[in-house]
């Protein structure tokens, strides 16, 4: 089993753990699970992609964990190609871009290279 397929296994498991409580309690537990699994990725990073979780996951629960588990195969550099939104790709590039000073070079261009692909630099 690839690292992102066993991570989004671990998602599934960590999401059924925290069952139905209330949306900023759940994001506020995924976030510091998020934080815990990728130890080296920078705070403001992790801080810039969870700003807007807790309405994702109150406005399409499904489709906020579906942009969550993209996300982290994008941190293990193994898209899945989930579908996302342009709005997503734009707040990807910012936030990466951002956290770009303090981030591995070889993940900053793995993501930036996504975000390029689908158009949106």
């Amino acid at each position: 089993m690839q690292a992102a397929d066993r991570w989004k296994h671990e998602l599934e498991t960590t999401i059924r753990r925290l069952g139905s409580s209330e949306p900023r309690r759940q994001a506020e537990a995924l976030r510091d699970w998020v934080s815990s699994s990728f130890r080296g990725l920078p705070a403001d990073l992790i801080a810039a992609l969870f700003e807007d979780f807790p309405a994702r996951l109150a406005e399409d629960r499904e489709a906020a964990l579906a942009w969550l588990g993209a996300v982290g195969s994008m941190l293990y550099m193994d898209y899945d190609g989930t579908p996302l939104a342009p709005a997503d790709w734009a707040e990807l590039r910012e936030a990466f871009s951002d956290a770009g000073g303090d981030l591995d070079l070889e993940l900053l261009t793995y993501v930036m290279g996504l975000v390029v692909e689908r158009g949106h630099l």
